[in-house]
């Protein structure tokens, strides 16, 4: 979980070499100016334990995770323009679409986020996450957002059900629809290094 901003707009706080230090000066980088990638800033992260926790939910892990990250930030929670949430998995709990909007809401409602922010449903597989932030970043460098935040969250241990079916769950992300183009390569390359390949 990351804030990401930039200090053109606003008074922030932002990380610098294990301290803290206050940027305020808007001539630093005036509107219309080009922003440079070194404009913008992780002003805060945040993140639930890893491990299996089938009592929590996916709410549970993101507010631990946004409560962190914005106490670390030290910003105004009202200065956030947009979410980026991205995760792989929540079709297996039964959400397949919105799933941003549906674990992010009771937040909002809870004052925790602010209510009405757009929220952007990103997935790349395991770099979800990286990618959800990659946007928030480009988004705060074109100056289309001042403060984003970008949120991943992932369930994968279910109690209840046995562990190969949510490996054959994730199997099953790559190569359903034209399973010889998508694994062609892979078999191909597995035959030059004398291997075996399971896909």
């Amino acid at each position: 979980m990351d804030v990401v901003g930039h200090h053109a707009h606003h008074l922030v706080r932002v990380h610098e070499a294990g301290s803290r230090r206050e940027v305020s000066d808007p001539s630093e980088n005036v509107e219309g100016d080009p922003m440079r990638a070194d404009d913008v800033y992780i002003l805060g992260g945040g993140a639930s334990p890893v491990g299996r926790q089938p009592e929590r939910t996916f709410t549970d892990l993101i507010a631990e995770a946004v409560r962190e990250a914005l106490a670390d930030a030290q910003v105004d929670r009202e200065l956030l323009t947009q979410i980026w949430f991205s995760n792989y998995m929540m079709d297996f709990w039964g959400q397949r679409a919105y799933r941003g909007q549906e674990v992010s809401t009771p937040l909002a409602v809870a004052g925790l986020l602010p209510s009405g922010l757009p929220i952007i449903n990103v997935e790349g597989g395991c770099a979800s996450g990286s990618l959800a932030f990659h946007e928030a970043w480009r988004h705060v460098l074109a100056r289309i957002d001042d403060v984003t935040i970008a949120i991943g969250a992932e369930k994968v241990n279910d109690p209840t059900r046995p562990a190969s079916e949510a490996l054959d769950w994730i199997g099953a992300g790559a190569g359903s629809l034209d399973p010889d183009a998508c694994w062609a390569r892979y078999h191909e390359l597995a035959a030059d290094l004398r291997t075996t390949c399971s896909c």
